[in-house]
């Protein structure tokens, strides 16, 4: 029998050369790992050769050192996914930090802050991070703000009294007088607050001035020649005033 040429072998497919060789340089993850421990072998076994390994390596890096504004928007969606980016903003949790006393809070507040973050692409921990920020800077400020009030109020009455001196207690009087010709309203008004400030009970006194002491006394004031009006006599409390009392 006739030796059979090997490359007409392979061309002519014969059964003798019937399997194809295997590419040279490429072996099965159980030949070039073989020395690897099981755990690793598992990660590289869809890997059918070092070059390939290499090659997923190389596309790793490139891709985990690409900015987030130069991915497409599919290598996005998996980076925030990894990240545990919300589906839904009100799968956001926000801090625990609250507003001082008597601050109201919009009800549409934490809803709002959730779509604006969620809309930042924002994750859980960034999210509860800003807002817990926001809220103490928030807080911060109106403490700040009442601090800053207060003291101003404090200051316009020790001036007003270091003004009226002795005759502090007899002007005070004269402007409870003038509070009482507005009726039971108005001195409810003045106690709640407007009359604490000492620039207030300054004006007052300026305009008791322009009465008769009887006319304050009586509540009547005289209108045109011919005609009174009667008006009911209360008393300015400035117990009501807890400012007013500190600094009584």
């Amino acid at each position: 029998m006739a030796e059979t040429d090997p490359a007409v072998a392979i061309v002519t497919g014969s059964p003798d050369n019937h399997k194809e060789a295997a590419p040279e340089n490429q072996a099965s993850p159980s030949d070039w790992a073989k020395d690897f421990d099981e755990g690793l072998k598992k990660k590289v076994e869809k890997f059918k050769s070092p070059a390939d390994l290499a090659k997923g390596y190389a596309e790793l890096e490139a891709y985990s050192s690409k900015t987030f504004q130069d991915m497409t928007d599919s290598e996005k969606e998996k980076y925030l996914k990894r990240l545990a980016l919300p589906e839904k903003p009100e799968d956001y949790e926000l801090s625990t930090i609250t507003l001082p006393d008597g601050v109201p809070k919009e009800a549409t507040a934490d809803a709002e802050f959730k779509a604006f973050v969620h809309s930042l692409k924002l994750t859980k921990d960034q999210a509860r991070g800003l807002h817990e920020w926001a809220m103490k800077r928030a807080s911060n400020g109106i403490i700040a703000q009442r601090a800053a009030a207060k003291k101003q109020t404090e200051d316009r009455e020790t001036a007003l009294r270091s003004s009226w001196g002795t005759s502090h207690d007899a002007n005070q009087a004269a402007v409870e007088k003038v509070i009482a010709l507005g009726g039971e309203e108005f001195v409810k008004y003045m106690n709640s607050g407007p009359g604490k400030e000492a620039v207030v009970r300054q004006g007052l006194y300026a305009i008791s001035k322009q009465f008769a002491d009887e006319t304050l006394v009586s509540g009547r004031v005289k209108v045109g020649a011919a005609k009174t009006e009667n008006r009911p006599g209360f008393v300015f409390d400035t117990s009501k005033s807890p400012e007013l009392a500190q600094t009584s």
